[in-house]
């Protein structure tokens, strides 16, 4: 967070009044997971058969699970700011 502080405020444009974090946290069952796992670009980028064993590997890792689901977290920041005078 400095840094991104530093860098708007460094622009000579806006001063930062304020910093806001939001964590959240998202159940994903194997499908689910692996379709947010489509969405990646490196992901998309392999060959289908190296996307096949990453997936058959996740299924079995999340199937292993007793609720039979992953948590992720997510973080947003925002950086309320104002004009400079």
């Amino acid at each position: 967070m400095p840094r991104r502080r530093e860098e708007i405020e460094g622009s000579g444009w806006f001063e930062v009044v304020g910093v806001k974090r939001h964590v959240w946290p998202v159940d994903y069952t194997a499908d689910t997971y692996i379709d947010v796992l489509n969405t990646y670009s490196g992901h998309i980028a392999w060959e289908q058969s190296k996307r096949d064993k990453l997936y058959a590997e996740v299924r079995r890792l999340i199937g292993q699970r007793a609720n039979g689901r992953i948590r992720k977290h997510y973080l947003s920041i925002l950086h309320i700011c104002r004009l400079s005078s």
